[in-house]
């Protein structure tokens, strides 16, 4: 079995936006965006309005991180 490894917050944000950017069309034409927001789907969008969308994705991805290993280090009293 493989090492898992959880990349940090500050990892998160160095990485390029084109590694966000097919979870962030994703998001953008799931369902529950465009159903119920009304939203545009990814290939109506400029480039840099998916530029955009994928920056808040990957700030998104690093809060969770910091908020998952900080959760963590409380159980294990700091050492996570």
């Amino acid at each position: 079995m493989a090492d898992s490894y959880t990349a940090t917050a500050a990892e998160i944000r160095s990485m390029s936006l084109e590694t966000f950017a097919l979870q962030a069309e994703d998001i953008v034409n799931s369902a529950p965006v465009v159903g119920i927001y009304g939203a545009r789907e990814w290939e109506e969008l400029h480039e840099a309005s998916q530029q955009w969308i994928a920056g808040i994705v990957r700030e998104t991805t690093a809060r969770a991180t910091a908020a998952s290993v900080t959760l963590d280090s409380t159980k294990t009293g700091g050492q996570g």
